[in-house]
């Protein structure tokens, strides 16, 4: 069924086989987290706040949501909808946290 000549079955059968164990990580989690936290610690309180702000953003609609499935007043829900979303759009469009709250705004 194999072709012969198949580069990677031969590549296959020369290689010498190794542990996992002593296999090179393709993925060094800790590295990664190690580089996450280092930008964390590199922002100033407004980037970091204009950072979370698209994500306070949508929980918080998200809750008013929730809290409103029984609110007698007619419309409410329509509206929490319409502002969930308008801040869904702009959260996923809006690749530059700072111009967030400008976009959503104006």
């Amino acid at each position: 069924m194999t072709i012969p000549g198949n580069m990677w079955e031969e590549v296959w059968e020369a290689a010498q086989p190794v542990p996992a164990r002593l296999q090179r990580r393709l993925f060094d989690d800790t590295k990664e987290m190690e580089k996450a936290l280092l930008f964390i610690e590199n922002r100033t309180p407004k980037e970091f706040a204009n950072l979370l702000l698209p994500v306070l953003s949508t929980y918080v609609v998200l809750r008013l949501c929730q809290e409103a499935e029984d609110c007698p007043v007619p419309g409410v829900r329509e509206a929490l909808d319409r502002l969930l979303k308008r801040v869904e759009v702009h959260s996923q469009v809006n690749s530059d946290p700072k111009n967030y709250m400008v976009s959503f705004v104006g």
